[in-house]
């Protein structure tokens, strides 16, 4: 088979999210097993000094060619987006290809459309969590709601198969947009080799020490987005210092504003909170949040929604107690190996987080049941049914 895969999701501002994180870790798999088939990549072309640094090393490892898809640079945004749709199909038909995989479609540099390049396409979902949270994401916005809800459509018209990154996914595809279960195959992602136990604890505590960081500490990473339940977090915090008396601080990891962080902390003080209680790191690289993660007593995700929730299996991979959302696909990917909790529920929140710190055998348990789960989940066991996901289109007439 010839299969093209669209990495145009490298290119934007998905390529330093899960979507970036995803598409480059299962391209980067597929082509170390998959000898048997030929894959070519699209990408747009570089403009002037610009570099993208995900997409060059993928390129480079896996020695794939690289169609560069010309844009234009007119300033009306609109011609630009009519050139892409009339220009794109034609180098796509060029290629003659059994499949056409899109990583990711709602990317800004992504062209409204699919139009016939004769083969199958097929289509990776991470989410619909725009339909879940209409009056957030879209009701405001009727220009995105409108390019998001026509592409919602060309998949449900068009794709030949769709590969979701979890069964919360697959599912809300069902029941959200009408797509048929037949079409949609899931396959998980994994963690990469960024994230590990560490034995040097005084690597851990040098970071501790120039981020603020003092003693014992709940862990929580998310960007400035109300999904990930930064009130309702901030409100069980506030139950567990004054009802059970912990004194761990909770750090805050992500890359977020002044006004954001100072939204944050006015918020946190109206509940009880001292300035001190609470670390904002703002962005960390990969080897710091490994460090972060290893020197954590606790990692709290009591997000609203997730479409895969990565940061629980590398909390786990480090060995640290979860304590997470008994919702969306979080459930899934944690396994018998988190303390579940209602993310609207603040109480509860502060008693789960309580009884991590506070049991010691409980907290072994956890770190022995989260190192045994992340097991399940691999880059290769990914590789290998994304690979059967393109013979299975490829047979199905």
């Amino acid at each position: 088979m010839r299969i093209g895969v669209d990495l145009r999701s490298l290119q934007t501002g998905s390529q330093y999210r899960g979507i970036g994180y995803f598409t480059y870790n299962l391209q980067k798999a597929v082509s170390e097993i998959d000898k048997e088939n030929e894959y070519i990549f699209f990408a747009n072309e570089f403009g002037p000094g610009e570099r993208y640094p995900l997409l060059e090393r993928l390129v480079s490892e896996t020695g794939h060619r690289l169609v560069a898809l010309p844009v234009t640079h007119a300033r009306d945004r609109e011609w630009g987006r009519t050139w892409e749709r009339l220009s794109t199909p034609f180098f796509f038909r060029l290629e003659r290809m059994d499949i056409l995989h899109v990583t990711s479609l709602f990317e800004d540099a992504t062209p409204v459309g699919f139009y016939p390049f004769g083969g199958k396409l097929a289509v990776t979902l991470y989410d619909l969590i725009p339909l879940i949270f209409r009056a957030d994401y879209l009701d405001g916005a009727p220009e995105w709601k409108s390019e998001y809800m026509s592409l919602v459509d060309l998949v449900r018209e068009h794709a030949d198969g769709v590969l979701a990154i979890s069964k919360c996914t697959r599912d809300d595809a069902v029941k959200l947009i009408g797509l048929p279960p037949g079409k949609i195959s899931v396959v998980y992602g994994a963690t990469g080799d960024t994230f590990s136990l560490i034995e040097d604890g005084a690597r851990v505590a040098e970071l501790n020490k120039r981020l603020g960081v003092k003693g014992d500490y709940i862990l929580f990473a998310a960007a400035e987005d109300f999904r990930k339940n930064f009130e309702n977090l901030l409100k069980a915090y506030a139950i567990l210092r004054k009802e059970y008396g912990r004194t761990a601080q909770l750090v805050m990891v992500g890359k977020s504003s002044p006004d954001w962080r100072r939204r944050l902390t006015d918020l946190g003080v109206s509940f009880g909170l001292e300035g001190g209680d609470m670390v904002f790191t703002g962005f960390v690289t990969d080897e710091e949040m490994n460090l972060l993660y290893n020197g954590a007593s606790v990692f709290a995700f009591p997000s609203l929604y997730e479409g895969f929730g990565l940061p629980v299996l590398e909390a786990m991979l480090c060995g640290v107690p979860v304590v997470v959302s008994s919702n969306s696909s979080l459930m899934e990917v944690a396994g018998d190996a988190a303390l579940l909790v209602d993310p609207l529920d603040p109480r509860d929140m502060a008693e789960k987080m309580n009884m991590a710190l506070a049991d010691a055998a409980l907290r072994e348990d956890l770190r022995m049941r989260g190192f045994l789960n992340v097991k399940r989940f691999s880059w290769r066991k990914a590789a290998e049914e994304t690979v059967n996901f393109y013979r299975s289109l490829s047979e199905n007439a």
